[in-house]
């Protein structure tokens, strides 16, 4: 059987790519045949690479927000030039026979409102995508309900599986390692730190712990990972480290982690971060929330700062 998968990059990147990528692995180590990996991005020196067949389709000469569209579009004639049996989708994609589902765009908008032309054709290849899809993978149980609510797809034909966490890498660091990785990354010893990880500021809450952090007298600091801080700005409680390609790291050196997500299908960083035996608050909303204990979590309510001062 040829098996075909479908991502928007197959990189070191956010959630999906990881999946992606993991998923290649799995096969790898089962023994199986080589998947396809059909994407605008591939980085060919990942190992998963190796273990894969890549096919690269080139979206430069065209603006960002339209690649995804036109790897879609071309996936059709690409599944039948490779004789793929089966197709599976971790991103948005038409053509596909299984989606990994790690959001949903109307799950998106009612989060963060908003209309425009991209979302106008989203909303559109989405709808495709499920109405030709046999079957759904979702990543939480969150995520099976909004797949029904939107596209009313057959609740015997999806199923919650939660994507897998490399156990060697997160682990529970001893004192001393996390006395070294706090020195590493310049993290002062006299503040509580709280470690930040995000690809997309806004969807993640960043604008609301930014008016915490940085209207707050207690001797607290917000460790910023990933996505650039806004140019020209000067924080007092907030630092930024750049990206992590070993983010376990950055988990041992701070205190806790926080995610304050508008939206949010799955989050990973609280589950990692529980993993390294970091603590975790988080915003109530999050689709990781049904996998944490009460017990291993502290949260507050999405998007609202009087919840967060009240912890």
């Amino acid at each position: 059987m040829r098996l075909g998968i479908v991502c928007n990059g197959f990189v070191n990147s956010g959630g999906m790519e990881f999946d992606a990528r993991e998923f290649v692995r799995c096969m790898h180590e089962l023994g199986l045949s080589k998947p396809y990996v059909i994407s605008k991005k591939i980085d060919f020196s990942l190992p998963e690479a190796q273990d894969s067949i890549p096919v690269e389709i080139n979206c430069s000469f065209l603006p960002r927000r339209l690649r995804d569209f036109y790897v879609s579009h071309r996936l059709g004639r690409i599944r039948k030039e490779l004789g793929l049996d089966v197709v599976i989708g971790f991103g948005r994609s038409n053509h596909v026979d299984i989606v990994a589902c790690g959001g949903t765009h109307p799950g998106f908008l009612r989060a963060m409102p908003r209309r425009g032309l991209y979302d106008y054709f989203s909303l559109k290849l989405e709808k495709q995508e499920y109405e030709n899809a046999k079957f759904v993978v979702a990543h939480s149980g969150l995520m099976a309900q909004e797949v029904q609510e939107f596209y009313d797809f057959p609740k015997e034909r999806i199923s919650v599986i939660y994507p897998p966490m490399p156990p060697m890498r997160f682990k529970k660091a001893c004192p001393e390692e996390k006395d070294n990785w706090r020195e590493h990354f310049g993290l002062p010893k006299d503040k509580v730190t709280f470690l930040f990880v995000s690809s997309s500021h806004k969807r993640k809450g960043f604008e609301l712990l930014e008016r915490y952090f940085e209207s707050t007298k207690l001797p607290i600091l917000l460790v910023v990972a990933g996505r650039p801080l806004p140019r020209g700005k000067e924080y007092k409680n907030i630092k930024y480290i750049g990206y992590q390609d070993h983010i376990e790291q950055a988990y041992f050196a701070c205190d806790y982690s926080i995610l304050a997500s508008l939206y949010e299908p799955l989050g990973r960083a609280p589950i990692e971060s529980l993993l390294c035996g970091t603590p975790t608050l988080i915003s109530d909303n999050l689709g990781c929330a049904e996998l944490l204990k009460d017990e291993f979590k502290i949260t507050f309510k999405a998007g609202d700062l009087d919840s967060l001062i009240l912890l």
